[in-house]
This record gives structure tokens, sequence and C-alpha cells, in this order.
């Protein structure tokens, strides 16, 4: 474990806006794990900018951050954002990278179908690329709704889910006979049980099953590439152990972190503030549902 900014840090967790960053890192501490969150925007419509227009500046300025890491000898990165993820090349990293594709080439292949639904379409592109690769007759269905996280991001998430066009794709989901819901956008880790108790079909949130294998990687000792399997090529076998969505999530309170913002000029720490209140108008008691091998 190791000390930056006089806080001790085991994992750095990358994302794309000071709300998905924080809470990743919220839920990393609720286990146990010291992390620090880094934001590469400032916001949705500045990240969505840069991934949109400066793809190029946003990669460069996510390895420098890591090179800063590095040098900082932190251990362990965790990247919370789908589209991100797909839109930084990360196979070849100075430090591991616990990343969603990881998570996509583990569950792609066990599915017939899904109902992705996503903040934005960079984040369907890397659900649908790793698809194509890892299992090809996958029926994808995707959805984006980029005011939905806005609408999270904005303190009511209950009200932006209902007003969302996403209670309407849940029940088209289940009449087209889909497998399961894939949730590929951490901010709806923030919200994942209303979603589950709006849908009687599987909810896989690739949010919490990041947590969970980051955690496993800071717990097995010195994460290595093959424990995090990084951005594994197409030849890449997925893993062989149970998909469980975990438990993640629930009344999250991520308010006391504080991040350092990347931007596409220069870093400027500042003080994260957002209280999640998701999760509240779901059953608590709901088991976690599970994809078996």
């Amino acid at each position: 474990m190791t000390v930056v900014g006089g806080e001790l840090c085991e994992v750095a967790v990358i994302a794309g806006t000071p709300y998905d960053s924080g809470l990743g890192a919220h839920l990393l501490r609720a286990e146990g794990v010291a992390a620090l969150p880094y934001a590469t925007a400032t916001s949705p419509d500045e990240q969505d900018s840069l991934q949109d227009r400066s793809p190029d500046i946003l990669e460069a300025s996510f390895h420098d951050l890591l090179e800063q890491l590095r040098r900082q000898q932190v251990q362990l990165a965790m990247l919370f954002c789908n589209s991100l993820s797909s839109v930084v090349d990360h196979g070849n990293t100075v430090l591991p990278v616990v990343s969603p594709l990881t998570v996509y080439r583990e569950v792609l292949p066990r599915l017939r179908s899904s109902l992705v639904v996503a903040g934005n379409a960079h984040a369907l592109l890397g659900v649908e690329r790793t698809a194509r690769l890892t299992n090809a007759g996958h029926r994808m269905l995707g959805v984006s709704d980029p005011m939905l996280v806005r609408g999270i991001e904005n303190g009511d998430p209950e009200a932006a889910f209902a007003a969302s066009h996403l209670p309407n794709s849940l029940r088209r989901a289940k009449d087209l006979g889909l497998d399961a819901v894939i949730l590929a956008c951490t901010h709806l880790t923030a919200i994942k049980r209303i979603i589950a108790a709006s849908c009687d079909l599987i909810v896989i949130d690739v949010g919490s099953m990041l947590v969970d294998r980051t955690v496993s990687a800071v717990r097995n000792g010195s994460p290595t590439r093959s424990e995090t399997t990084l951005s594994c090529g197409p030849g890449e076998s997925p893993r062989s152990s149970p998909i469980r969505t975990g438990d993640h999530g629930r009344d999250a309170n991520p308010a006391d972190g504080r991040l350092l913002h990347v931007g596409a000029i220069s870093p400027d720490r500042q003080r994260y503030e957002a209280v999640i209140t998701a999760g509240k108008a779901a059953n608590p008691a709901q088991p976690t549902s599970a994809i078996q091998p």
C-alpha cells in the first residue's frame, strides 16, 4: 500500500466524471480497499465531448496518469467507466488495469442475447465489439441514454429512471425473450436495485463485477496482468468462474471522496460532493442474480 497526497491508496479508480470515480472509490472502501478517485472530466458533457472530439488527447491523459501513479508506487488501477474503456487503448499499460472489457469477456460467451444499457454510444460499441470477438452469435439490443446519466448525477436518480425510456425498454426486453440486461454504465450501479425491481430478467451490473474483481486482485496479493486480464486479445478465453452481479450500490454515499481531475490540459484536485440516494425503493432482501457456468 502506498500514500498519495497524504492518503493511503491501493487502487486508483479512473472514470469519466467525479460522480462515477467517487462511486467506484466508495464501493472499494466499503470492501476494505484503500482507493482514490481520478476523473477524466468534470461532467458528463465534458466527458462526451472529449470522447467524441479529442480521443487522442484523452488517451494520452489516461496513460500520463497511469505513469504518475506508477511513480507514486500505486499497484493497480480500476477503469470504472464503460465508455472510457472503449475509447482509450489500455491493452499495454504501465500498471495492471481492471477493465469493463474483462467483464464483457466473461459474460457475453454465456448469453445468447441481451439488452445492453449504456450512458453513451461509445460504451455500446465496446460491448458490441467484444461480442463480435467472443460470441458472434450473440443477439444484442443496445440502448444509450445520456439523459439518464445526467439525471443520476443531478441527485434524483429515481425520478430520472422513471422519466427515462428504460422502464419501457426493460419490458420490451422481456417481450423479445432476451436472456439478460447488462448495465454497461457505471452510473447505473447506483440504481441497480431500482432496475432489478422493474425487470424479471437477470440483471448483470458491470460496475459491481468490476469492484468484485478489483477486490479479489488486491486480496490475492500483488496484482499481475494475468490476474486482471486487462484488454485481452481476440484469442484469449474468458474466465470459467461463475458470474455474479454482486451487492454493491445500495444507498452508497461517497461524499467524503477526493479526486484528481485529469483534464486535457492540466490536473486539478477538487472536492467530490454527491449523495447517492438510489436503491431505497427496491427490496433490499432481493437475492443476487447469477449466471452459472
